[in-house]
Formats: structure tokens, sequence, C-alpha cells
């Protein structure tokens, strides 16, 4: 019977606090006085304040609740979300898409970033110091799948700093990849006020961004910066801050990391690791137009009596017996293994049945080498420490190991 009571008792509570709640649309705390129409909460205070909930950069870009707050269901609902940075230590509110910080102008607003790319220490080019192309494979997808350590992404260029100390951020992206500045003091004054501040990568990439170059967008001091990274090797085409709607660098061309028939095991394409086997460090040395059938190795035979005829030709490759799986030998210019030169074995306007690269890559054509070499958006240098296999690197993602050729 007093179960019964009590339980009836608290039902009643209940349904009066939920009446009372509906009742006031509109609540003021700290005075008796009515809210103005216009208010739904008005808080009263003439000597205390509003504290929003403290978060730090790696709270409030946690994985799980940045991808929430992205899905189509929830960017309504959580417009207005106000949090404070303690890292930024600026108030900020999820606009729908991003976090928007309050200005902090008393501590930030004479800073500003040129590029507002990350890029190179020494200079203000976008060669791409973030590079994702770990591996035991050499597929469209290598570079993800794998955790990284923190990477050098390279810098932010900054003038204007007064000597303000900046803690540790960490700003977590869609695909995987986490964006981190390290503590750091900014110089003063007296020192010019201006420097670079470090910038660092690490995460998980997603299958869904191999093979791209990408940019990913943080708010950094106030400042709308973006962070550029890649997924696997590559190399640009062409002007190399034009990117798509989705932040992506439309001029990028992807590249396998390693030559065909080379060891693709190593985890580091840029170690430039040598084996001492010359196939395994530095892949088969095609003849050009030919498939892959064995003549490619540096231990295949020689076949003495090239160039070949158009009789010995089965379609466009070499028949059994004459010059198949075997290094044909031209003794005269143009040192060509047919007899009648072609031109269209391989071409440069799609992927031909004779060509020996794995399904979903084709050999580059003549007008992309081009575009690669010469256009000044690819940092163009050369390894040649001793012990490594000597060859010319191509931006940060591309390494292209000497040529050989060959006598017997």
């Amino acid at each position: 019977m007093m179960k019964n009571r009590l339980f009836n008792i608290y039902i009643l509570v209940c349904v009066c606090i939920s009446f009372s709640l509906n009742a006031a649309a509109q609540v003021t705390i700290g005075s008796e006085d009515a809210p103005q129409q216009f208010s739904v909460l008005e808080i009263i205070s003439n000597q205390n304040g509003l504290r929003l909930p403290q978060l730090s950069q790696e709270n409030k870009d946690d994985k799980v609740a940045l991808e929430s707050l992205t899905q189509a269901n929830e960017k309504v609902a959580a417009e207005g979300l106000l949090i404070f940075n303690t890292d930024a230590d600026v108030a900020e509110f999820w606009n729908g898409s991003k976090w928007i910080a309050f200005n902090n102008s008393t501590k930030y607003e004479n800073i500003s970033f040129s590029p507002v790319y990350n890029t190179n220490e020494s200079n203000t080019n976008l060669y791409i110091g973030a590079v994702f192309a770990g591996g035991t494979g050499d597929d469209l997808t290598r570079g993800t799948g794998i955790e990284y350590e923190e990477i050098s992404a390279g810098v932010f260029h900054y003038t204007g700093a007064e000597g303000q100390s900046i803690n540790r951020q960490v700003f977590n992206h869609a695909s995987g990849i986490k964006v981190i500045i390290p503590e750091t003091n900014l110089s003063t004054e007296a020192e010019g006020g201006a420097g670079t501040i470090q910038v660092l990568v690490a995460g998980t990439p997603l299958s869904s961004y191999a093979g791209k170059a990408f940019d990913i967008p943080i708010t950094f001091l106030g400042k709308d910066l973006k962070v550029r990274v890649n997924i696997g090797c590559g190399a640009y085409t062409g002007e190399h801050y034009s990117t798509n709607s989705n932040g992506e660098a439309v001029n990028w061309l992807q590249f396998q990391c390693f030559n065909l028939g080379a060891n693709t095991s190593q985890s580091d394409p840029f170690s430039f690791s040598d084996s001492g086997n010359r196939d395994d460090s530095k892949g088969g040395m095609f003849q050009w137009g030919r498939k892959k059938d064995g003549h490619e190795s540096s231990s295949s035979t020689l076949y003495e009596a090239g160039p070949i005829a158009n009789t010995d030709l089965d379609g466009d490759q070499p028949k059994e017996g004459k010059g198949k799986g075997q290094f044909i030998k031209a003794p005269n210019t143009p040192y060509d293994w047919r007899a009648t030169q072609s031109t269209t074995i391989w071409k440069d306007s799609e992927r031909t049945e004779n060509d020996p690269c794995p399904e979903g890559w084709r050999i580059p054509t003549q007008s992309q080498w081009n575009s690669i070499i010469n256009t000044s958006n690819n940092e163009l240098s050369w390894n040649n420490q001793s012990g490594t296999i000597q060859g010319r690197i191509i931006g940060k993602a591309l390494f292209l190991p000497v040529t050989s050729s060959r006598a017997s």
C-alpha cells in the first residue's frame, strides 16, 4: 500500500514538472523580472558570467563527434552549438559544416599567413611534404589502411606575431588523417614577428582517398588554412593550387611507387634502397611496345638475329623462337627491335592490349611526361647517395630510378 502511494506521488511530481516546463516557454535566471518577449532564456548578473563547456582541440574534433555532426540529418540540429576551445583560447560555434572561431582580436588579429597552405620551410612553393605511401604492394590503394605516426607536412609561414605561446592542437579529417600543430612560441616583435610553424600529420588514411592529393581545411588562430597531403605516389601535371569542390588537386597524377618488376614490399619507396639485385631494386628493362614476357629481366637471353621482320611477329609481339621472352638485339640505329617501326603498339590516347602495366594502370603518355618534367610545380632533385639507387626525385612523391642499358 505504501509502495503504491509513493509511486502515485512520483507520477504526480513528474507530471506537474512537465506541465510547468511546457507552460514556461521563457525563463529568467538571476531575477524575478519577466524575460523580454524576444528571449527564450535571460541570465541576469553583474558579477558572474556564463561558462561554456571547456573542450581541447582534440576533444572538440573527436572523430566520432565530428562524424556525427557532419551527417546530413544532424547538420541543422547542431548548428549554433557553442564551446570554448582551450587550446586556441577562443569561443567557437558549429555552423553546420565546421567550427567557426569568434574573433580573438586582442591575441591574434595581427598575425597573417602567406600562403595559406603548408609549404617547404625554405620557400613558399607547395611541394608536398606529407606523403602517405607505405605498404607492401603497389596497387591503386597503396598508402591507405596503415596507421602512421607523426610525419612532417612542411610549415606555415607567418608574420605579425608578438611572442604568443601556442598550445598543441589537433584537427581531425574525414579522410582518417589528423593535422597536428605542436606546442610552440611565436616570434616576438623584437625578432621581427615572422617565422614558420611546423605542421605534422598522422592517422590511418581511408581507401576512398587513395591516389589523391587533397586539402585538409583547418581554422588556426582564427585564420582559415589548408594542409595539402597526398595518398600514394604521384606528381603535378600543372598548376598545383587548382582544386575541385572537394578540395582535391585537379592536376595531380597518380603513379605506382615502383617500376614494373621491382620489389614492392619495401615499406618506404623513398629510401632508395639498393638490394644489389638490379631487377629487385630498379625493375625490368622493357623494350618499347613489348608485353611482359620475360624479356624485361636482366637475366633473359639475347636474341641476336634482330630486328624482327613482320613475318616473325604474332600480332604486335615476337613469335615463339623469334625473340619471344628474349631481349632482341638490334645492331644498327635506331636500335628498334622491330624491322618496321610502329608508334601504335603503345598509344597516348588509350591503354592498348600490349600495355605491360597491371589492371587499373597504364603507361604514361608523352604529354604527361612533358607536363611533369617541365612544370615549375614539381621540385626536381637528384638522389646520388652512396649505396642507394640513383635517380630523379620529382616533388615529394615520385622517384624515377636512373635508366639502364644492356649490351649482353
